[in-house]
């Protein structure tokens, strides 16, 4: 009894939280059973919203991974409504957030719905009944200031891009006012080991630790830094260094790493192949490998080839190599 009980509520809490229009003639009309898809799309919706200018906002995903801090998977409802004096009002339900919204958000969100093409699913409600729970409905219901409307309600995709667009835009929004429990979070803890390789111009620059016989101790260490360079075209080592670690070299390099945002090429970050061009999830090597370990066991190895991305990598090579090469002047 308990279980018909609830087969009968499952489309009802799935458009619900969809937060679907609730016109008659938008909403499934027969029960979905477990396992089974319910299709129906609104043949009047439009695929093109002329305005940009949102009245109202919302959308209900469920995103996989830490994406907020202290957050592993979960579902997001984000919002934008009038208050009772007609401010427009940001929230999140979850974590109970809300400020005053503003147009640097509401363009962003826009930003967000013209680069995914979100209008081209507009009318449309496809959700497949008793899914886990990263795969249920989803879906948003925005109303603009022309009166047109732009809903959808479908299977949620723990990594889809409209999803993560519009979670970062209000990510970044609400960290601008001063609240940054969004924003995905990144390592910044004290890093032990350094291991720096990066072919270029016809030669491999190395940097990093090796041990060396006791006669070629460096104030008694045998594990030291070494610099290299290595030329490929006339196959000899241009340069080979050996300098004793300064007592605040690790200090210094967890500084330089933590100073710069590169998420976008840390395995463990939901934002690793974020704004990267020809993006390689798993390259078997690059021209420019960078391998860290971290006090609490943590490890990174960034490989990368693509001009773009050691472009976006860039600020934090010239900090690294500059506070590297210093090491080794006379």
């Amino acid at each position: 009894m308990k279980h018909w009980i609830f087969l009968l509520l499952i489309p009802a809490l799935a458009f619900l939280l969809a937060g679907c229009d609730p016109d008659a003639d938008t909403v499934p009309e027969e029960e979905p059973i477990e396992g089974g898809n319910t299709t129906h799309i609104d043949a009047n919706a439009p695929k093109t919203i002329e305005s940009k200018e949102i009245a109202d906002f919302y959308a209900h995903f469920y995103l996989q991974g830490e994406w907020g801090k202290g957050d592993g998977d979960r579902e997001y409802v984000f919002e934008i409504k009038p208050d009772e004096s007609g401010t427009l009002i940001a929230s999140e339900s979850g974590s109970g957030v809300q400020m005053t919204a503003d147009e640097e958000l509401l363009a962003a969100l826009q930003r967000v719905i013209d680069e995914n093409q979100l209008a081209s699913q507009n009318g449309i409600y496809d959700v497949t009944a008793g899914l886990p729970p990263e795969f249920q409905a989803c879906g948003v219901d925005i109303n603009y200031a022309s009166s047109e409307n732009l809903t959808f309600t479908i299977n949620n995709e723990p990594e889809a891009p409209w999803a993560q667009g519009i979670y970062l835009a209000f990510a970044d929004w609400f960290a601008a006012k001063g609240d940054d429990r969004f924003v995905p979070p990144r390592e910044t803890g004290e890093i032990t080991r350094l291991c720096f390789d990066w072919k270029k111009d016809g030669r491999h620059y190395s940097y990093g630790d090796i041990n060396v016989p006791e006669e070629m101790a460096i104030d008694g260490q045998t594990l030291v830094l070494n610099k290299d360079i290595y030329n490929y075209g006339t196959e000899t080592t241009e340069l080979d260094l050996y300098r004793a670690f300064p007592e605040d070299y690790f200090d210094r390099i967890s500084e330089i790493f933590a100073s710069h945002d590169w998420r976008a090429f840390s395995h463990y970050s939901v934002l690793y192949g974020q704004g990267r061009e020809n993006f390689d999830p798993w390259p078997d090597a690059g021209d420019l490998e960078i391998y860290l370990e971290y006090e609490n066991g943590h490890r990174e190895n960034i490989m990368v080839s693509e001009p773009s991305d050691i472009a976006l990598l860039q600020p934090l090579l010239d900090d690294l190599l500059g506070y590297l090469d210093g090491l080794f002047e006379e």
